[in-house]
């Protein structure tokens, strides 16, 4: 956030206001405004691999009501090392 509170200070002050990035920032948390978070791109499939692919056994099937298929998909479990 301090990045953003020193640009918008800065922009502020080109508009000829004298003000400290301290300031904006403390306003900023007051009135709730807050930077959109860049997400970091987290990479959880490593298909080059030597374990046995299994087939999409669910993929032929037609499904025409409730309770007639169930599946479930355990794509990425993260776990601390050590």
């Amino acid at each position: 956030m301090l990045r953003l509170a020193a640009r918008a200070s800065r922009c502020v002050r080109q508009q000829g206001v004298v003000v400290n990035h301290k300031k904006i920032k403390r306003l900023m948390r007051e009135h709730d405004l807050q930077p959109r978070m860049r997400r970091r791109h987290v990479a959880t499939t490593d298909s080059d691999h030597d374990h046995p692919i299994f087939r999409n056994l669910a993929k032929d099937k037609v499904v025409d009501g409730a309770n007639q298929l169930w599946v479930a998909d355990i794509t990425y479990v993260a776990v601390t090392p050590g």
